[in-house]
């Protein structure tokens, strides 16, 4: 297979080469979702005049590293190291899951350049940081942030900071501010990722309570929130594909079970849909992941597999049905319909979920250095988030499920409600179960 990097790819490799050369802190790129990070990876560590190392948190986004590597360098000097794949094979260019190449530090000692893919799931606290010894380290993410929390008192408020500003227990301070950046506005406008129609009608968002660090929802909460709603994920599923909204689809559930629960339900229904989760046996997983991207199967009902790193161009419909206080995982999802595919002009987001009302779409949100000093800011909609309150806590008046009754959600971007395709659904009374 012949490949050529895209400009503003290339334009990337060389900035990171080129800034890696005398770095003596880790250098930090910001990567649109969809961009091609893989093609990077691949470019830099063949340039690179030494051994690499590439760490994932996935098998998934392992495997398709490997790929793209041996494509890029050949097969021969690429070696892949995961536990999940059986395979131990330590070559001058390796792919590694994070959580095999811990065990076996001494591996890597002669090692010069670590790449961490995905960087801001791969905490310097953890297994990444002691890794990372005194090699030269490069950092891609699409979401070069994260949410912290703090107690003041008998407060407990978690807020959204960039990475250069989280301050690690073993590091200090470890990540520099971003020293490169594209986001998805910028390849929008330039023709290289799909525009996206988003459709938001959150639906019973209320029973939503927010768990006792400030990050996320409790599991409590969102299973009592999801089985409200099966019969109207079932319509909507149903009607994106009456109205031609979807030749290919992905739902974004919560849970093992609510994935489970959906698929039954869609068989009964007879929509072509399978789930996939982290107990799925590997080999039926891989067999249901490569139906859908052969077109063999709509839709691909997951938890936690088909979000970050997932790559089918063709996915051209998201269902979310996932509640996250999280812009990252909110990114990451609505990442998975960017891709551009041939007959692909647009992709339709049907949100029944608080997400999109949050957090807005992908060209909503831009990393950018604040004029003047050496640090970064979240722009949404071109509002400064940095430093935002996810959640504030009373800790006095937290239930033994770790869910504060006082709990509350700061909203930064309400629009007016998305017309039409899914508010119109609400009305058609087609009584497939709880709305």
């Amino acid at each position: 297979m012949n490949y050529s990097l895209r400009p503003y790819q290339q334009d990337a490799v060389d900035f990171a080469l080129d800034a890696l050369k005398d770095a003596k802190k880790p250098v930090l790129m910001s990567l649109a979702t969809g961009w091609g990070k893989t093609w990077a990876i691949a470019e830099i560590a063949k340039r690179w005049k030494g051994k690499v190392l590439v760490l994932t948190l996935s098998k998934e986004l392992c495997e398709q590293d490997y790929a793209k590597m041996c494509l890029v360098v050949g097969k021969e000097g690429v070696g892949m190291y995961s536990a999940s794949w059986d395979r131990k094979e330590v070559e001058s260019i390796t792919i590694a899951t994070i959580q095999s190449a811990y065990k076996h530090p001494e591996l890597w000692e002669d090692y010069s350049l670590i790449i961490g893919d995905e960087v801001d799931n791969l905490p310097v606290d953890g297994m990444f940081g002691a890794l990372i010894g005194d090699k030269k380290v490069l950092g891609l993410t699409a979401t070069p942030y994260a949410t912290v929390g703090s107690r003041k008192g008998h407060w407990f408020t978690t807020k959204l900071w960039p990475l250069h500003k989280i301050k690690t227990s073993t590091r200090g301070w470890y990540w520099q501010p971003v020293a490169y950046s594209c986001s998805e506005r910028d390849l929008i406008e330039q023709g290289y990722l799909c525009k996206m129609k988003i459709y938001s009608s959150p639906i019973a968002c209320n029973l939503l309570k927010v768990s006792s660090n400030g990050a996320e929802y409790t599991t409590e909460s969102v299973d009592k929130w999801v089985a409200q709603i099966y019969g109207r994920i079932i319509e909507v599923m149903l009607g994106a594909e009456d109205h031609g909204m979807c030749k290919s689809g992905i739902v974004f559930m919560p849970s093992v079970g609510s994935c489970e629960q959906l698929e039954a339900l869609c068989e009964e229904h007879h929509i072509s849909a399978r789930a996939v989760h982290y107990k799925t046996d590997a080999t039926q997983r891989n067999k249901i992941i490569e139906g859908h991207k052969a077109g063999r199967i709509k839709w691909l009902i997951n938890q936690g597999v088909a979000t970050r790193g997932f790559d089918n161009p063709i996915v051209d419909c998201l269902v979310i049905a996932r509640p996250t206080k999280s812009l990252r995982l909110h990114r990451q999802i609505l990442g998975r319909g960017l891709r551009l595919a041939e007959g692909k002009t647009i992709c339709n987001v049907l949100d029944l979920t608080e997400n999109c009302k949050t957090w807005g779409a992908p060209e909503d949100v831009i990393i950018k250095r604040k004029e003047g000093s050496w640090e970064d800011q979240i722009l949404l909609r071109g509002k400064d988030i940095s430093g935002m309150e996810v959640a504030k806590i009373n800790l006095n008046q937290r239930r033994n499920n770790g869910t504060s009754e006082k709990a509350r959600t700061v909203g930064v971007w309400r629009p007016e409600e998305h017309d039409g395709f899914v508010s119109r659904l609400s009305r058609s009374g087609k009584g497939l179960g709880k709305n």
